[in-house]
């Protein structure tokens, strides 16, 4: 009797940590040995096309591997907001496909810009002129 009770919280044990792992991965990889991680795969390309439903947003990427399309269901209005047309993206993948869900947000380079200055305005190269003598009052009179 005891070897069957051993026996099946061992397997109630495993069942529960292999199904995490394919279930959470993105909770668990921080906390695995380098040898049980899963690879991924950086995917860049340019997003063609953004599409926002209700509780999803759709991305259309072009990559050099062809086409991909994205679908988020976890932190919409944050990408929603980050992402716009013409931006490159860097995905995370644990391999290319065509279709993916909820893959990892690696990087967003948006479109070269104006560089600004601190206060927000476009950076200018103007010089002051120092002030004329002529213009100063002259103090010995």
């Amino acid at each position: 009797m005891k070897l069957w009770s051993a026996v099946l919280i061992f397997a109630t044990g495993l069942g529960i940590g292999l199904s995490a792992q394919t279930l959470m991965p993105e909770l668990l990889i921080p906390y695995l040995p380098q040898s049980l991680q899963v690879h991924q795969v950086t995917v860049d390309g340019q997003v063609i096309r953004k599409h926002r439903e209700e509780a999803k947003l759709l991305l259309t990427v072009s990559t050099p591997q062809g086409a991909l399309l994205a679908t988020f269901t976890d932190h919409v209005p944050e990408i929603d907001l980050l992402v716009e047309e013409g931006d490159t993206v860097t995905l995370g993948l644990s391999r290319y496909e065509p279709f993916v869900t909820n893959p990892r947000v690696k990087g967003v380079m948006k479109p070269d810009v104006a560089p600004q200055t601190m206060s927000g305005s476009p950076a200018s190269h103007e010089t002051l002129d120092p002030p004329s003598e002529s213009s100063t009052p002259n103090a010995s009179s």
